[in-house]
């Protein structure tokens, strides 16, 4: 396969060296090979059918005709034969322009030609859609302003500047390239800063153009002998390095130079007001950077980065104005306002509920830790042994009931309700078993 590759490549090259007159002379000599054919056939069928000793009919009398007809039909045969397939191939909407496609495959006449002007073509001429749509051979006479981009079925093939050009069998345009300044305008586009207010940028205008040179402002200089100077390898990138979008369904399609250029200018400018507050962007203080300036420069490092990856240089830009897009701002002000001293309240009152919580554990233990030591206060020395359980679980008990009696009548624990006595540890139980 590789071979082949090659193999396809070589003659590829061959067939790109071709000029307009290598393109009619093989034609001409196709042509020329064909009329033998003719009369080689009705040569071999005049010899054939005369009879011996007998003198051959003349060449262009009536009864010479029937050895002209059949490799005359076999042709035209084959030549209709041949159109009908093409015109199903390339969906061609008569039989007349796939019979000019043919001829022009075979003899290179009639030839198609195509003016391309300013990225486009400029004059509708018969023929024009045979080069668009099936490509060469063919002739293409290419404005100072525009650049034509080549390719084969393998790979890439040509990048065609200002002049004539014959295209041969092989290449098709796969794009046609203004070469002039291009002029773009963004109407409205809509961003949202980190406050929620909605801003609207209004007329924003930017200038670009295929890149010149290898480097970002690395401009070649117009020159009377070539008033539209650009790069090749910038016309390739910017063919075949843009992205894919999806159109419908089941289709995709290549995005649009100019498309492409919008959504990374407009990209930037709502990149950053995303990313920024209301009064920043639309009445910064004076102690604060200016957002243009910011802008410009986010435009003058990520654009051109982003541009230079399709071959494309951003030469102008003018940021617009901004408006926001509610009517009452003021409201959105003390919306946000409130906002953020509703978030500070409700962090001041958490904090307050889990120090409430940490002093009410810290309560509990301290009260806890009293009624210990009350109890073991209130018991004899020479009875804290754990001998005489029974007795000191009497003795424990009753000191427990008085101090619950005690804070009863002093108000802590309520008239009627139940005293929850937690459940014995596991320690106090190995050593009451012990």
């Amino acid at each position: 396969m590789q071979n082949r590759a090659q193999i396809g490549r070589f003659f590829v090259r061959i067939g790109a060296q071709q000029t307009i007159f290598d393109g009619l002379l093989w034609g001409f000599i196709r042509l020329l090979g064909v009329f033998i054919f003719v009369f080689l056939f009705s040569w071999l069928g005049r010899r054939l059918w005369t009879e011996p000793e007998t003198r051959p009919i003349r060449w262009f009398s009536f009864w010479a005709l029937r050895y002209w007809v059949f490799p005359l039909a076999a042709w035209v045969g084959a030549l209709l034969a041949g159109a009908n397939y093409l015109r199903r191939l390339y969906q061609l909407p008569t039989l007349g322009l796939s019979l000019r496609r043919l001829a022009s495959l075979l003899f290179t006449i009639p030839c198609p030609w195509l003016e391309i002007q300013d990225g486009a073509p400029a004059a509708r001429h018969r023929g024009d859609e045979l080069i668009l749509q099936t490509g060469g051979p063919g002739i293409l006479r290419v404005r100072p302003n525009s650049a034509v981009m080549l390719e084969s079925f393998i790979y890439p093939t040509r990048v065609l500047g200002a002049g004539w050009h014959f295209i041969n069998r092989f290449e098709r345009i796969r794009e046609m390239i203004s070469l002039t300044d291009q002029h773009g305008l963004i109407d409205e586009v809509r961003a949202t800063t980190k406050d929620g207010i909605t801003l609207a940028i209004q007329k924003v205008q930017y200038r670009y153009r295929l890149r010149t040179g290898r480097q970002p402002r690395d401009y070649q200089r117009r020159m009377e002998s070539e008033p539209y100077p650009f790069s090749v390898q910038a016309a390739r990138r910017m063919v075949y390095d843009r992205s894919v979008r999806q159109e419908g369904p089941n289709t995709t399609a290549v995005t649009p130079w100019d498309s492409f250029v919008q959504f990374c200018v407009d990209g930037i400018i709502t990149d950053y007001i995303r990313s920024h507050m209301f009064d920043q962007v639309y009445s910064p203080r004076f102690n604060e950077d200016l957002p243009r300036a910011q802008i410009a420069a986010e435009m003058q490092s990520r654009a051109w980065e982003g541009l230079r990856l399709i071959g494309t240089e951003l030469i102008w830009f003018d940021i617009g104005h901004f408006e926001p897009v509610l009517g009452d701002v003021s409201l959105q002000h003390v919306d946000n306002w409130a906002a953020t001293w509703e978030g500070l309240a409700g962090i001041n009152q958490a904090r307050g509920e889990a120090d409430r919580l940490i002093y009410h554990e810290m309560g509990r233990a301290e009260a806890q830790a009293e009624i210990l030591q009350s109890i073991l206060a209130a018991l004899p020395r020479d009875q804290l042994t754990w001998r005489n359980r029974e007795k000191l679980r009497s003795l424990i008990l009753l000191r427990t009931a008085q101090i619950l009696e005690t804070m009863t009548e002093a108000g802590y624990i309520p008239e009627g309700r139940p005293v929850l006595i937690p459940p014995e540890s596991v320690t106090i139980e190995r050593m009451r078993n012990a």
